[in-house]
């Protein structure tokens, strides 16, 4: 267990933590110990979040070296999110990114665990590392939590509510911006005047919205859309057959996302639904509708908020379907591999 925030309680709580008490707080080092055994995790924080130190990259290394995994806990400390906090750069701090390539050089599988209030570029760390848990700031249990995703005692499907982009050139990038007029196709040779960046291969985010991984694999089938065609002023039902393929127990969050035809914008509506499919090989068929009168990207439970009509909507305030809606995407996991420590 290496990091600047591998034994940080203050740190898990973010900024705006309100009766939070840091020493109430299980740190993620305290968390795998009790998970696995103290015997079993080597523990040294290499460096600080953002001061030029290096004197500890020498004990990381030793201790990489040394053990069967490594996890580190890396990213930005608590209070760099919230009101009045800005950044001009979206990326881990030069000395923690320096402390990651360091340790990667024992060649030990390599599990970066992240801490921050925003997205941020990882487009580096994405090459460097085997997995990566976006654990945001994940409060007082944080320790307990990453404990029971890194060992697969808990089976994370989170999916993720917001843009990661590949830099902050990218920036803004969101799942329901307006498309160019002037898009770039790939595959169609040399082309001039459309929306592309000259440096960068793909204008695609690098983890997109509604991205995550799971223990285990899912199979969609059998996809129907009913009516096939509507007066606007109804419901479209959209079903379709979930199946778990892999070997372990999992639960799948289904997303519908509907564009206007001819509209400018990406998909600006979704329909949002958990899945527990059980064992392997189960299945099962969630049911999502789509209703007219639901814009802006509100994140819905189907077959709830979507059925009600437009004054229902603006009755309830944007505030509370907001708050509801947030409960059904939580904020696990970004991964390159699906196996626990």
């Amino acid at each position: 267990m290496i990091g600047p925030f591998a034994d940080a309680r203050l740190d898990l709580l973010g900024s705006w933590y309100g009766q939070g008490q840091a020493d109430k707080v299980v740190s993620i080092l305290t968390g795998l110990k009790e998970r696995f055994g103290a015997d079993k995790v080597i523990y040294t924080k290499g460096s600080e979040p953002d001061k030029d130190d290096r004197s500890g990259f020498a004990a990381a290394l030793n201790a990489a070296r040394s053990a069967d995994k490594v996890v580190m806990a890396v990213g930005h400390p608590g209070f760099w999110s919230g009101e009045a906090t800005s950044l001009t750069s979206i990326r881990i701090p030069a000395i923690q990114q320096e402390l990651i390539r360091e340790v990667a050089q024992s060649g030990k599988p390599l599990i970066l665990v992240l801490l921050n209030g925003r997205p941020l570029d990882l487009s580096w760390e994405s090459t460097v590392a085997d997995a990566i848990v976006e654990a945001w700031y994940p409060g007082t249990e944080g320790g307990h939590a990453v404990a029971d995703v890194l060992s697969g005692d808990f089976n994370p499907c989170g999916k993720l509510t917001m843009t990661f982009p590949r830099n902050l050139g990218q920036v803004p990038i969101h799942y329901d911006a307006k498309n160019t007029g002037r898009p770039y196709t790939p595959g169609q040779g040399e082309q001039h005047y459309v929306s592309r960046y000259l440096n960068e291969p793909t204008a695609t985010p690098l983890y997109p919205f509604g991205y995550g991984l799971s223990y285990t694999t899912f199979e969609y089938s059998d996809l129907k859309v009913a009516p096939e065609k509507t007066d606007m002023k109804q419901p479209v039902a959209v079903t379709v057959t979930v199946k778990n393929t892999g070997k372990v127990r999992g639960t799948e969050v289904v997303q519908a996302l509907r564009a206007r035809p001819g509209s400018q914008r990406n998909p600006s509506d979704a329909a949002v639904e958990r899945v527990r499919t059980g064992n392997a090989g189960a299945g099962r068929k969630p049911r999502s509708q789509l209703h007219d009168h639901v814009r802006r990207g509100r994140l819905l439970p189907a077959g709830h908020e979507l059925r009600l009509r437009a004054r229902r909507l603006q009755s309830m305030g944007r505030r509370q379907l907001g708050r509801r809606a947030r409960g059904f995407l939580r904020n696990h996991e970004i991964s390159k591999q699906s196996t626990p420590i």
